[in-house]
């Protein structure tokens, strides 16, 4: 006779749905993440990095060059 689990003891896999449960050998988060660093190695991967938007760049522009007039205006 096996034991019936509670709901929600266990972590699934988001990309094969795979069950991982809680035991006395390891931890499930350890085995999951595991799983996906050997099964899954695209999802895995680093999302690409967010560019500046055009009005963070002119924002930025426009800081740059008041920050260069303060020390024109202040290097006397």
């Amino acid at each position: 006779m096996t034991k019936k689990r509670k709901p929600g003891s266990h972590i699934t896999c988001p990309v094969c749905k795979k069950k991982f449960y809680y035991s006395a050998k390891a931890s499930p988060i350890g085995r999951l993440s595991k799983h996906i660093r050997l099964k899954h190695p695209r999802y895995k991967r680093k999302k690409p990095k967010r560019k500046a938007t055009s009005k963070q760049r002119v924002s930025n522009e426009k800081n740059k060059s008041i920050l260069e007039l303060l020390r024109i205006a202040f290097s006397d």
